[in-house]
Formats: C-alpha cells, sequence, structure tokens
C-alpha cells in the first residue's frame, strides 16, 4: 500500500512538475508571442488595410467618373450644342429694285461671277450670294435651315417677261444668321426661273475655324 501511494505520489509530483514546467514554459513564451506574434499579424492586416483603401479610392472614382459621363450627356459641354442657328433677315441689293443702267454699268455687272461670300463676325454669319441673272427682274429670296444644311432659295417673282430689261445684272443677297449651332454648313443658293424651276445653283462650304477673327 505504501507503495502504491508513494508510486501515486510520485506520479503526482511529476504531474504537478509538469504543470509547473509549463507554466514557466508558458511565462516564458508570451513575450516572444507578444513581440513576434503581433509583429507577425500586424503586417498583413496592414497590408490588407492598404489594398482595401486603394479598392475603395479606386471605386469612389469609378463612381464618380461614370457620374461625371452621364452629366456630360445630360449637360453638353460643346456651347454650339446648346444653340439653335436663327435666321435674323436678309437684304436686297446689287441690281435689285433697279431700273436697267447705263452701259458701263451693265459691262461691270455682266463680269463679275456667281458667288457666295462668307463674313462671321460677333457670332453673327453674313452670307452674301451674287448671281448674274437678266436685268430689272424682282426677287423674293427665303431660306430653310435643316441641322449643318442651308438651302437659300432665290425665286424670280417677275410678273410678266415683258418687264425685263435686255442686259443682265449681278443681284446681289445678304442673308443673317446667329446662333450657329453647327461648326461648318454646307450652303447651297437655288435660284428659281418664274415657273419655278431652277435656273442655278451654287454651293459653298462655311467653317468656323476658318473665318473666326
Amino acid at each position: 500500500m505504501n507503495n502504491l501511494f508513494s508510486k501515486q505520489g510520485i506520479g503526482s509530483n511529476q504531474s504537478s512538475d509538469e504543470i509547473h514546467v509549463s507554466d514557466k514554459a508558458n511565462t516564458a513564451f508570451n513575450p516572444l508571442k507578444q513581440k513576434g506574434g503581433f509583429k507577425i499579424l500586424k503586417k498583413p492586416f496592414i497590408y490588407c488595410s492598404g489594398i482595401l483603401s486603394c479598392l475603395l479610392v479606386l471605386t469612389m472614382f469609378t463612381f464618380m467618373a461614370v457620374g461625371c459621363e452621364k452629366l456630360k450627356s445630360v449637360f453638353p459641354t460643346s456651347p454650339t450644342s446648346l444653340l439653335t442657328t436663327t435666321f435674323l433677315k436678309v437684304e436686297y441689293a446689287g441690281c435689285n429694285n433697279q431700273t436697267e443702267g447705263t452701259k458701263s454699268q451693265r459691262t461691270i455687272e455682266e463680269n463679275q461671277n456667281d458667288t457666295i461670300i462668307f463674313d462671321f463676325q460677333n457670332d453673327t454669319l453674313i452670307i452674301t450670294v451674287g448671281v448674274n441673272y437678266i436685268c430689272c427682274a424682282k426677287f423674293n429670296a427665303v431660306q430653310n435651315i435643316n441641322n449643318d444644311a442651308i438651302s437659300l432659295i432665290i425665286s424670280d417673282t417677275t410678273a410678266s417677261f415683258s418687264e425685263y430689261c435686255r442686259c443682265k445684272c449681278n443681284y446681289v443677297f445678304k442673308y443673317y444668321f446667329t446662333n450657329l449651332s453647327q461648326e461648318s454648313y454646307e450652303v447651297n443658293a437655288i435660284i428659281k426661273s418664274p415657273d419655278s424651276s431652277v435656273y442655278k445653283q451654287i454651293f459653298q462650304t462655311f467653317n468656323i475655324d476658318d473665318n473666326e477673327n
């Protein structure tokens, strides 16, 4: 019995020593865990936090960029896209409303070519059309705007052939436009005979960049 108890006692003492040694080992290892362990855990945490921060910033910029694109579609940045090309008036010059001139005047006027001339100043476009036509004719000048196409329709409204004079003159029509909505225009001047048939056509392209002062 004594041997049994002493064996148990020895066994008991060994367990106590083992627990004691373990406690000492844990006590000695704790500072290592506190120093090394936290360092090991801390670096991945900082690394992950950095990645998450970068992803968050990129996500914010992405949403901001998408938002800007949507705003651009609602509010276009081009100034001309907010304008509507507006016709102001047409002025009749040259041989309009004039009777047959002297021979020297007729010779000068006959030597002029059919032309379209552009003058762009202070957001106003002046399109001057010069047309050689029989003298003493009467005209009605109108216009039509379709996006980047401008049609200038000049119709001969002379009531009778007997009203014409036996010579040719240069008739001038000045069209005024403002609030140009396009960077360029295809301008087509159409001169119509009294029967509404097309007598002649003149084409010219207008570009804002080429005519800005």
